[in-house]
């Protein structure tokens, strides 16, 4: 995952995952509250289409 500067705020959409198959904004959350979860970035979406 290559970093991006963000809004800060959550609105902007740029560190946006699927935690556990649903959209999540990881800017909101912290990383331990997570622990176990799958969680997959823009990199990976490409592998899980084939696009990859």
């Amino acid at each position: 995952m290559s970093p991006k500067k963000g809004c800060d705020h959550g609105q902007c959409g740029s560190r946006t995952v699927l935690l556990d198959g649903r959209r999540h904004l990881t800017c909101l959350s912290l990383a331990v509250a997570h622990d176990g979860s799958e969680i997959v970035n823009a990199a990976g979406l490409g592998r899980l289409t084939g696009d990859a």
